[in-house]
């Protein structure tokens, strides 16, 4: 079935969409019935390539992940997903410095949210806690995984241009040539007002209060493909 998968992909230049050495056992079962890890299997079968998108990827090793970058293999990364059913977290930052393509998604009903607010804000968070580490019975020294931390805006980044890059489509940024994809967000509406306390308060702390603390009553209009879906007045 995997062969044919993988044929049908090539003969109608298709998306592909699976998963990817998720959690242990998703990773060792793989190992266990093909003697490889699951990108490689999945490589073999034809189903790595710059149409494809593997969910999760948290066990990729060095050479998985080199041979994502090659192929142009993309990452999407759902991490509150993560968080009860991984048994790890993702190495986002290293797997980005690899050159390998990564978007971040909620994996619908993989965790308690389908909000990519939340998952941006748990990306976050889950690669602070596998920078210093989560065992306090191991010293601060080596306890953690330097380097290993992601910034709220490279958290956005996942969830717009990262998103666009991972399925080869002209989508997530505000470019001539990309699709109309916007959201409006008030950030002075009374029952959800955002603390900007000065007017001339620097963009980058507004957009950051805005990522950490906007709630769907902030959300005032969205745009998908140029045309108005949604609006509040």
């Amino acid at each position: 079935m995997l062969e044919g998968l993988g044929a049908l992909a090539a003969k109608y230049d298709t998306h592909i969409q699976s998963h990817c050495s998720e959690s242990d056992w998703a990773h060792q079962h793989v190992q266990q019935r093909f003697g490889k890890n699951d990108a490689q299997a999945l490589n073999d079968f034809g189903l790595l390539q710059d149409k494809s998108v593997m969910a999760h990827s948290n066990f990729l090793s060095d050479e998985d992940a080199k041979l994502f970058a090659e192929t142009g293999s993309a990452i999407a990364h759902c991490p509150v997903s993560n968080a009860y059913f991984a048994n790890s977290v993702i190495p986002i930052a290293k797997f980005a410095s690899m050159g390998v393509d990564i978007g971040l998604g909620s994996d619908i009903s993989g965790g308690f949210s389908p909000s990519l607010y939340d998952n941006s804000r748990q990306a976050v968070m889950s690669s602070r806690m596998l920078e210093d580490g989560v065992n306090p019975n191991v010293s601060a020294e080596e306890r953690g995984v330097k380097n290993s931390r992601i910034t709220i805006a490279e958290a956005f980044h996942l969830v717009t241009a990262g998103g666009g890059a991972s399925l080869s489509l002209p989508i997530g940024r505000l470019e001539e040539g990309y699709v109309w994809d916007v959201q409006r967000i008030d950030t002075a509406i009374p029952t959800a007002k955002l603390p900007v306390f000065d007017p001339n308060e620097p963009l980058l702390d507004t957009f950051q209060k805005m990522m950490y603390l906007v709630r769907p009553e902030n959300i005032r209009d969205v745009w998908v493909q140029g045309e108005l879906v949604h609006s509040r007045k």
